[in-house]
């Protein structure tokens, strides 16, 4: 069995931070998550990985990204930069070339985090419009569910996503944190 390998970093920006993390392998972001305090950030991961590899029956090897590492994989050093971008809403989720995978989340959550990476930029939309998308027109609260689950930030735009009202209604990394990045869309 071989063990996968995933490098981390933290990423400053205008509104908020992040914790990002980059599978080895591929150069691909499989983990972004907001939060001024990197030692939780850190910890949150290491849960979520933890009970990941856990499930997979799986090993894997979790370490911060060294100059060395950095000089190995150039890439590293696009994809934080470009994630910086994202954070002061120089770019956003529509125009962002960053590779990414989905490591985490239910064939359902998938389904839902596709549909959202596909609205049309600059756009917000309901938890119950998103539910009919996926085919699911009485699923808000999965939808709600799904969005809470969403292991990366702001490429999968969970914080364009709004009440039936059209109001702010929660988000992962908190209410303040989605209304600065929408007033920036």
């Amino acid at each position: 069995m071989s063990t996968r390998e995933f490098v981390y970093t933290f990423v400053s920006g205008e509104i908020t931070d992040a914790l990002i993390v980059i599978d080895r392998s591929n150069a691909h972001l499989v983990y972004a998550s907001l939060g001024k305090n990197k030692p939780a950030l850190l910890k949150i991961a290491k849960d979520d990985f933890n009970k990941l590899y856990k499930k997979l029956h799986s090993e894997y090897k979790f370490e911060c990204i060294t100059d060395e590492i950095k000089a190995k994989q150039p890439r590293l050093n696009d994809i934080i930069e470009e994630y910086k971008k994202l954070l002061s809403c120089e770019k956003h989720y529509y125009d962002c070339t960053i590779p990414y995978d989905y490591i985490f989340g239910t064939p359902f959550q998938r389904k839902v985090w596709i549909q959202l990476h596909k609205l049309t930029p600059g756009k917000t939309i309901s938890y119950g419009h998103l539910a009919a998308e996926v085919g699911s027109p009485k699923g808000q609260r999965a939808i709600a569910r799904s969005c809470a689950s969403n292991k990366l930030a702001l490429l999968i735009p969970c914080h364009c996503v709004l009440n039936n009202k059209g109001e702010f209604h929660g988000y992962r990394w908190g209410v303040d944190i989605k209304k600065q990045f929408l007033q920036r869309l």
